[in-house]
C-alpha cells in the first residue's frame, strides 16, 4: 500500500464511524464496527507518519508498538493518542470476536472526532509540503540543485 493510501484509507474509516453511530441504536454490532473502524484510521494515520519519515513500521495492530516507533524519531502526536492506546488496541480485536460491546457510543464519537481533527491537521501538511515541492521541479526530476 502507498503511503499517501494509508491516510486516505484512515479517512475512509473515520467515514465508517458516523455511519456505524448514526444506526447503532440498541445494536451491539454496530457499535463493534465503529469501534474497529476508530482504531484502524488510529493505526492507518500511524503508519502513513511513520512511511513519510522513512520508517519501515511494524506489522501489527498494537499503538503503543506503533508510537514508540514515533517515539524513536521523535515525532510528535496527541496526548489522547498515547493515553487511550491500549483501549484502541483492543478494539480492533475485540471488537470483532467478543460479544460484549467494549466501547461507548459517548467515547468512540469524543475519540473520532479528536481522530478527525488529528487527520485533517496531517492532511493539510501534507497539501503543504506537495505544493512547495511542485513549485521545485528540479527536485522532482532527480536533480538536488546545490
Amino acid at each position: 500500500m502507498k503511503k499517501y493510501d494509508m491516510l486516505r484509507r484512515a479517512a475512509s474509516d473515520l467515514n465508517c464511524i458516523d455511519f456505524f453511530l448514526d444506526n447503532a441504536v440498541n445494536d451491539e454490532v454496530y457499535m463493534d464496527l465503529a469501534a474497529y473502524h476508530l482504531q484502524q484510521s488510529i493505526e492507518k494515520i500511524i503508519k502513513y507518519l511513520l512511511s513519510i519519515n522513512g520508517v519501515e513500521f511494524e506489522w501489527t495492530h498494537n499503538i503503543n508498538i506503533l508510537l514508540n516507533q514515533l517515539d524513536e524519531i521523535n515525532y510528535p502526536y496527541p496526548d489522547w493518542v498515547f493515553t487511550y492506546a491500549p483501549l484502541l488496541t483492543e478494539y480492533e480485536s475485540k471488537s470483532r470476536y467478543d460479544d460484549d460491546i467494549i466501547g461507548t457510543k459517548r467515547v468512540i464519537e469524543t475519540l473520532s472526532k479528536q481522530a478527525k481533527d488529528w487527520h485533517d491537521e496531517i492532511q493539510k501538511q501534507q497539501q503543504k509540503q506537495q505544493q512547495k515541492d511542485s513549485k521545485n521541479p528540479e527536485y522532482h526530476c532527480g536533480h538536488n540543485p546545490q
